[in-house]
């Protein structure tokens, strides 16, 4: 069933190639010339040599690489630039209902399991992102989100046995993978998710039953593989953030709309005066905002009624 649904989510890229999105343009160059330039020989392409008539770009010296390093596979099979660009979609797709199937199967039955499945498929902002944004890091990082909630929760309940120990081991090399994918994936997601990412296992603390000294230590193993998954990442972020001095954002692209402090739905919230945003493309994106949200409220009261005894 869920090989169906991602089939019909998926189905105008099989039939009509990689949409021309709001990042056509920069995704077909960037993976182009990543793909030339690794199937040379260089395995970790900072600088995009064909760029600027031949002086280069240093694309990749800030921007996470997950996105294009996703689309090798499938330029290893002979496949087109654009056609890697929607197979690195599709796998983006399978990557991220299986993490949800697994994750909600922590708390649901297997018939409401894959129903949750379905219906995150068809998520209004994970559709945008592909098909009218064309946003491949960020469909990628949302791809591994579920992933990173589940081995939380698994390390969270897993008990003090000695004789699970290879599960636990299994858990948090898991989380520091996913979590280190997510920070190769796309840095506003990863900003967004870290910023409240941290409390989780303290929420999943609540459904636990174990004494404070053991969901303690489950604790540290969690917080445990968010440090492994930086340092295993360091490759990466240590010029982004020890380089970012070199970098002249103004220069990126004249368009300030392109710039990230431009691109916020709401603007004032600070100073209590909020404002919706009045970008062209981000005010398209309000009203599906809305419909997630809602979605999630009432989500999270099924959940409560769930949960109270009759």
């Amino acid at each position: 069933m869920i090989f169906c649904c991602v089939l019909v989510t998926i189905a105008p890229l099989i039939e009509q190639d990689y949409p021309l999105t709001h990042s056509t343009h920069f995704n077909l160059s960037w993976a182009f010339q990543y793909q030339q330039q690794f199937l040379a020989g260089q395995f970790y392409p900072r600088w995009l040599e064909y760029s600027n008539f031949g002086f280069g770009n240093a694309t990749f010296v800030f921007y996470p690489p997950w996105s294009m390093v996703a689309t090798l596979p499938f330029t290893a099979l002979g496949w087109s630039v654009s056609a890697s660009l929607w197979g690195s979609m599709i796998l983006a797709l399978w990557v991220f209902a299986l993490g949800i199937y697994h994750y909600a199967s922590c708390f649901f039955r297997r018939t409401i399991t894959l129903l949750i499945t379905l219906c995150s498929l068809f998520n209004p902002y994970l559709l945008i992102d592909i098909y009218q944004r064309g946003a491949i890091g960020e469909v990628w990082a949302i791809a591994w989100i579920p992933w990173i909630l589940w081995a939380t929760h698994q390390l969270m309940i897993l008990p003090p046995d000695p004789k699970i120990t290879i599960h636990r081991t299994w858990a948090i090399i898991r989380l520091s993978v996913t979590y280190g994918l997510l920070i190769l994936s796309h840095l506003p997601t990863l900003l967004l998710f870290s910023l409240t990412g941290w409390v989780i296992p303290w929420i999943v603390r609540q459904r636990t039953i174990a004494p404070q000294k053991e969901w303690g230590f489950n604790i540290l193993y969690c917080y445990g593989g968010g440090v492994l998954a930086l340092g295993l990442t360091s490759f990466y972020l240590l010029p982004v953030i020890l380089d970012q001095r070199l970098i002249q954002v103004q220069q990126l692209h004249p368009d300030g709309d392109y710039f990230p402090q431009n691109r916020l739905l709401f603007t004032g919230l600070t100073r209590l005066v909020p404002q919706a945003t009045t970008h062209w493309f981000d005010q398209t994106l309000l009203p599906y905002t809305i419909v997630v949200l809602m979605v999630a409220l009432l989500g999270g009261v099924a959940w409560f009624l769930v949960q109270t005894p009759a």
